[in-house]
Formats: structure tokens, C-alpha cells, sequence
């Protein structure tokens, strides 16, 4: 560890972010004797590295990490490090958390806010919910795209009364986060797992719409019969025999 910490200061660029790698995956607190000096380093992608091996060693729980970090949101939270504001809500201080998530929320640039409301509804925020179904409910397309991927991300299934129109009428682009959804309540056996899995064998037997393919692969991967017996039928009808 010693030695790894030396090689992270070196004035090489190639051995310092080797080293930086490594270090990231340590568990030992010492490890951030070789990360900390390189926050601030004059080249870029040092300092990338270095801000990405302390993004994981605080997401692995250690305290001082997860401090600086957000004691750095704290000072631009309308302008935050994304990488920082992404690992943020695993933090122990949740309601130092929660409060930094508010503040960057309020930022003017889309990317942040959006993060920082993802972040709020895997929390259970109610407010960071109701938005994201005014996000789904709303005419702008590429904030309904925004939100039913930031859905995926936080492992939340929201909007069930906007599938069908999604699925209907949305593109592939749309559609195939609706798909990710209908599967992780499957996966989790949510209340509404039977009719998640009835919408995924009907999306596999749409051949009109554009994610059926995908979609019958996914169902396949199950071992779901039909699926199972589509796919063997083209692939019978393929090779002729």
C-alpha cells in the first residue's frame, strides 16, 4: 500500500492513474493518502481518475470519502461534480443528503437536477415522485424519455397509466425503458407482476412493433414458453429444416 500511494504522486501520468486504480479498490483507509492529493490535479485526466477512486471508496461506506465529498457538492451544488453527486445517495448522513439533493435540484443546468431527483425518489422523496409523473404526463418527449430512464436507474417502477400510450404510440427509444421496468417488476414480484409479464408477451407477439424482437429474446432468456417455441420455429424456419 505504501508503495501504491508513492506511485500515485508520480510526476507520470500513466503510472499515477495505474496506481490511483488500484488504490480505488483497496479497503484500507490509508488509501486515500494517495487519492486526496490528486483532486485537484492540474491534468485533467488525473484528476478524473483520482475523483473516480474516491467515488468508490466512498460508495463502499468510508466515512472521510463520503465527508469530502460532500463537503465539495456543498460548495457548488448548482454546478456539482456528476460523478460525486451520482454516488452521493449511499451516503450514512442522510439528512445532510437529502438537504445537498434539494439545493443541486434548484441548479439551471437539466443534468444535475435530474440526477439529484433521481437520487431523491430512490429515497422515497414524495415530491421527487410527483414530478416524475408530471415528467411522464407531460407533452415534451424528451422529458418523458429523461424520466423513464431515470426510472430505470433508481430501480423505481412509476407511471403504469402511461405504458400502454408509451408502448403504443412512443418510440423505440421510449419503449425500451417501459421494457426494463415491466421486467424489474417481474424480477421483484411487484403486485403488478402478472400484468407486467402479460404486457411483455404481448409487446413479443406485436411483430409491428419495433421492440418485439428484443423483447422475445428477453422472454426467451426466461425460459418462457412461448418465446422458447417462437425462437425455435424461426430458427427451424432459418435453416431450412
Amino acid at each position: 500500500l505504501d508503495a501504491l500511494i508513492l506511485h500515485a504522486q508520480s510526476p507520470s501520468g500513466l503510472e499515477a492513474k495505474a496506481a490511483l486504480r488500484v488504490l480505488a479498490e483497496s479497503r484500507d483507509h490509508r488509501a486515500l493518502d494517495g487519492i486526496l492529493p490528486r483532486l485537484m490535479d492540474a491534468d485533467l485526466a488525473g484528476r478524473s481518475y483520482a475523483r473516480a477512486a474516491l467515488s468508490q471508496v466512498a460508495r463502499r461506506g468510508d466515512v472521510v470519502a463520503q465527508n469530502v465529498i460532500l463537503g465539495e457538492l456543498e460548495q457548488q451544488p448548482l454546478d456539482p461534480d456528476l460523478a460525486f453527486l451520482t454516488v452521493a445517495a449511499e451516503f450514512e448522513d442522510r439528512p445532510r443528503v437529502e438537504a445537498l439533493l434539494h439545493a443541486v435540484e434548484r441548479s439551471p443546468f437539466e443534468e444535475p437536477a435530474l440526477v439529484a431527483r433521481t437520487a431523491l425518489l430512490r429515497l422515497g422523496d414524495p415530491d421527487a415522485e410527483r414530478a416524475f409523473h408530471e415528467m411522464l404526463a407531460g407533452s415534451d418527449s424528451f422529458a418523458r424519455l429523461n424520466a423513464l430512464n431515470a426510472l430505470v436507474a433508481s430501480g423505481r417502477v412509476l407511471g403504469w397509466e402511461r405504458f400502454d400510450g408509451i408502448i403504443r404510440g412512443g418510440t423505440y427509444e421510449e419503449i425500451l425503458p417501459v421494457v426494463d421496468l415491466l421486467e424489474l417488476s417481474v424480477e421483484r414480484g411487484d403486485p403488478e407482476a402478472n400484468h407486467a409479464m402479460d404486457m411483455l408477451e404481448a409487446l413479443a407477439a406485436d411483430r409491428g412493433n419495433s421492440v418485439h424482437t428484443v423483447v422475445t429474446d428477453r422472454l426467451y432468456a426466461r425460459a418462457q414458453p412461448w418465446a422458447v417455441e417462437t425462437t425455435r420455429a424461426e430458427v427451424e424456419q432459418a435453416v431450412g429444416g
